[in-house]
């Protein structure tokens, strides 16, 4: 199931698309390419940084799995792979200026285009890009390709004197997983990721050519004109397989005599008459279409006025013929018309949602279409057409057509599809513009594992950390079947379950908006809460605690409440709906949540819930693994952001969803990804500044290849929120659950899980704090024979916190992180503590009312959480042990 069956998160880009929709377009691009140009210095191919070892990551070995490497062998003729669309992701630099920028004529701008923007770090052989070019003070074209390959690549974009001008193309990649930008005059250039093609799928659809093959060469042969057909052979001349169904070219048209447009289509007497490409007298044009192949594997070319010398190039292969229902991409024999709004109305300036899916032969499974969009320019002012997913308004990234005045433009344009089976298209009031589809991506069936069984049975005589455990669980269990059920969940479910998921320079301000409503509104953090209920309440039923007398309510109603959590909390996911929750900063989290609780009890859910889970579980998990690596500090030891903000909680955090979809889904065609993504952040979160210079081997790689930076202080301490933060130290259980996931789906566990968290959790007993530097009375974290717990710094969660040490405390001592000795003993002391707090009330609730002790509005949800992994830990231990492993990742 492809990233765009989960219809993913959008990067919210201010500049292209306002949150209300209502504000003026910026012309032609993002703010960056407004800039004049040449006022960003080139880079030029002899100064492009050299590739450390994490922006160039690790090919697998020849013996694993086939195209797991970061790009095409060199020198080889052509990569196979499936294309999985993705919503539009604008390249950037880390200041976020859009990249590559302005070109001086002649300099190669060199831009990474994988490990980020959607793409993944691994098992990535091409890339789909939009590319957007505002010309200087005279004519030029761009050509984009892989730093190896630029010399064999024809231009890619033919522009104007102050013209602006956009197209989609296919590029494939090296193993430098990076592009280089060429520019035969000044101009601006913006480049906009919507695809990637996995080299690692075991049924491929496209196969992409390391160099164009030219099939039609007018300056050989005569121009093409609106007279005659000119019928090309592609197969034959391209030397493709008979299973070739339809080819991606790279048109360049020169000389046209008239206005008009180009078609290209199938030979026959229903020839497809729709424009391929629009053209303009004594302008070029370059630009890259989906064609399809008659039987016999030809194209008929004609223009509709005039002649034109045309040249083709075949960029890359099509294979389909089965069935249109079944997963990969599909073209179209003929274009299907679904806008054209000079018959039908769209309304200028504002974004309108159009429906693609069940029209123009694109069915309802459908979950991207790529279309030739056409701009009818007016007689007055430029304008910029654009087109979007049909998601949340907020988190939209569009991607930009450009207009002129009198002139008609087509470019193609590959989108997934909002939830609706819709996009978002803008028109500005001076052109209109026509959409027609030419191919569509249906993703394969995702096949779900079930996780082992558990023995439904506590052991007969538990110790007291496994009893105090199990009644912890137990009473959290009976305050959500109870108190939280008739008060707490019906205003939970009166708000919109989302979160703050907007990425980039506004999430901090989001953080802080998130931490001051968690602290004072009571139905806050909906999604979060209510899935974290859903966890504990299926660790209860999954491991066999579940005590109808004590829990008030039977196991029967326990899960069918469960069931109904599960359910409302799937069908809100942004993958099912337009404004829903999902992506951004803590999306993966509640998804981490609500599809472990889900999978505990997998055989016990409707199909539908099983379908809605999953594809919010890979929905998440290809967003996480399409991100760069969260890091403090880089591998020289720079800070990347405030000094008192580690990234090591939100690292751990994020892989916990990659964990849950590499054991739920065995067979799916990104786990490659997904493995690759969750060892690394499991190294990342804990790594330290002399972590990154290492060369101990773990899964595979020695570590300084696994980082690109690091997270934790050299004592291992975490520092967040500015200031020594002993409840973020304890994020050390979210890379450990690692160790229970996998062991309920058969597989060992990754050495990676481990490896790095050692020095962490130590901390807690081997640092000293003076009391002359910091709070009194000072001295370690962990105090002997105590379990109370000291804040060197202070805490803005509040003192009371206990659940979190509980549960790595057990962790440490079941997975032989740190002395085991110790961490029993303590395990032990916070036990009895959280025990003792919850017994205070009846209802099973642990923390006052009052937010001393605790802050966090969800705190009792957290409880329910962390006791459900605590118990788990636990109890598949027991169960089934923990096969460790330092085997290679791409093996695993």
């Amino acid at each position: 199931m492809p990233y765009s069956e989960a219809r993913g998160p959008l990067v919210v880009d201010p500049y292209l698309w306002s949150p209300s929709m209502r504000s003026p377009w910026v012309t032609g691009l993002a703010v960056a390419l407004v800039v004049p140009v040449l006022a960003v210095p080139p880079l030029a191919p002899s100064s492009a940084a050299p590739s450390s070892p994490t922006s160039a990551p690790p090919s697998a070995p020849s013996s694993g799995r086939a195209g797991l490497d970061t790009g095409v062998t060199r020198g080889a003729p052509s990569t196979l792979g499936r294309l999985n669309p993705v919503p539009p992701v604008v390249v950037r630099a880390a200041n976020g200026a859009v990249l590559p920028g302005a070109l001086a004529a002649g300099r190669v701008s060199r831009v990474r285009v994988v490990d980020g923007h959607g793409v993944p770090a691994v098992g990535v052989s091409a890339v789909a890009l939009q590319l957007t070019v505002r010309g200087g003070p005279r004519p030029g074209r761009v050509r984009v390709g892989a730093p190896t390959m630029l010399r064999r690549t024809p231009a890619t974009v033919a522009f104007g004197a102050g013209d602006t001008v956009a197209n989609q193309v296919v590029v494939p990649l090296d193993a430098s997983g990076q592009v280089d930008v060429l520019s035969s005059a000044p101009a601006a250039v913006g480049l906009t990721v919507v695809g990637w093609l996995d080299s690692a799928t075991a049924d491929p659809d496209l196969q992409v050519l390391a160099a164009p093959r030219r099939v039609l060469d007018t300056p050989r042969r005569r121009p093409v004109t609106h007279r005659r057909d000119t019928v090309l052979d592609l197969r034959a001349r391209a030397r493709a397989p008979r299973a070739t169904t339809a080819a991606v070219v790279q048109v360049s048209l020169t000389r046209a005599t008239r206005d008009g447009f180009l078609t290209m289509s199938s030979t026959g007497p229903r020839r497809d008459r729709t424009p391929a490409v629009t053209f303009t007298r004594g302008r070029d044009v370059v630009q890259q279409v989906v064609v399809p192949l008659d039987a016999r594997g030809r194209v008929a070319v004609r223009t509709s006025a005039g002649k034109a010398d045309v040249d083709v190039d075949v960029v890359a292969l099509v294979r389909s013929g089965r069935s249109p229902s079944a997963g990969g991409l599909h073209v179209l024999p003929r274009r299907g018309r679904v806008v054209d709004s000079r018959s039908r109305a769209l309304t200028p300036f504002q974004a309108v949602p159009v429906r693609l899916s069940g029209r123009a032969g694109v069915p309802a499974a459908a979950t991207a279409v790529t279309a030739v969009v056409t701009t009818v320019g007016g007689r007055r002012r430029r304008g910029d057409v654009a087109l979007a997913p049909h998601v949340s308004v907020r988190d939209a990234t569009p991607v930009v057509v450009p207009s002129r005045p009198r002139v008609n433009r087509s470019t193609v344009v590959t989108l997934p599809l909002g939830p609706r089976g819709a996009w978002t298209i803008k028109r500005p009031g001076s052109a209109h513009v026509v959409v027609d589809v030419v191919a569509y991506s249906v993703p394969p069936a995702a096949v779900v594992r079930p996780p082992a069984r558990l023995v439904p049975t506590a052991p007969a005589v538990p110790d007291e950390p496994r009893r105090l455990a199990s009644s912890i669980l137990v009473g959290s269990t009976r305050y959500a079947m109870g108190t939280w059920w008739t008060t707490v969940l019906p205003g939970l479910l009166t708000r919109r379950l989302v979160q703050f998921s907007r990425p980039g320079p506004i999430e901090r301000a989001d953080r802080r908006v998130w931490e001051r409503s968690v602290k004072k509104d009571p139905l806050a953090d909906p999604a979060r809460r209510i899935a974290m209920v859903a966890f504990g309440v299926a660790a209860t039923l999954a491991s066999g605690r579940w005590d109808d007398a004590r829990i008030g309510v039977p196991a029967a109603l326990g899960l069918q409440r469960l069931q109904l959590l599960v359910a409302r909390l799937a069908a809100e996911h942004r993958s099912q709906r337009v404004d829903g929750w999902g992506g951004g900063w803590q999306g993966s989290l509640v998804a981490a949540n609500l599809g472990r609780a889900a999978w505990l009890v997998w055989g016990l859910l409707p199909p539908a819930t099983q379908q809605a889970v999953a594809r919010a579980v890979v929905a998440e998990a290809d967003d996480i693994a399409g991100r760069g690596p969260l890091y403090l500090r880089d591998r020289a030891g720079r800070l990347l952001g405030a000094s008192g903000d580690s990234k090591a909680e939100e690292s751990s955090w994020q892989a916990m969803v990659l964990q849950l979809a590499t054991a739920m889904l065995p067979g799916h065609d990104h786990r490659p990804q997904w493995v690759h993504a969750t060892t690394r952040s499991a190294l990342g979160a804990w790594a330290r500044p002399a972590d990154v210079v290492r060369a101990d081997v773990v899964n595979g790689l020695p570590l300084r290849s696994w980082l690109g930076g690091s997270n934790v202080e050299a004592d291992g301490t975490v520092r967040n929120h500015s200031r020594v933060a002993p409840d973020y130290m304890a994020a050390v259980a979210q890379t450990l659950d690692q160790a229970w996931v996998q062991t309920l789906a058969g597989r060992p566990v990754p050495e990676a899980a481990r490896a790095l968290v050692g020095p962490t959790y130590a901390a807690y007993t081997t640092v000293d704090y003076p009391a002359d530097r910091y709070l009194a009375p000072g001295g370690t974290i962990y105090r002997p024979d105590s379990a109370e717990i000291y804040y060197p710094e202070g805490i803005d969660w509040g003192p009371g916190l206990q659940m979190h040490y509980v549960l790595v405390d057990v962790q440490a001592a079941t997975y032989g992180v740190g002395d085991p000795t110790t961490a029993r003993t303590y395990a032990l002391l916070h036990l009895r503590a959280a025990a003792a707090m919850q017994q205070r009330y009846p209802d099973g609730r642990t923390y006052a009312p009052h937010p001393e002790e605790f802050n966090y509005v969800g705190r009792e949800e957290l409880v329910s959480q962390l006791a459900g992994q605590t118990v788990l830990t636990q109890h598949v231990a027991d169960t089934a042990g923990q096969r460790w492993t330092n085997a290679h990742w791409a093996t695993q």
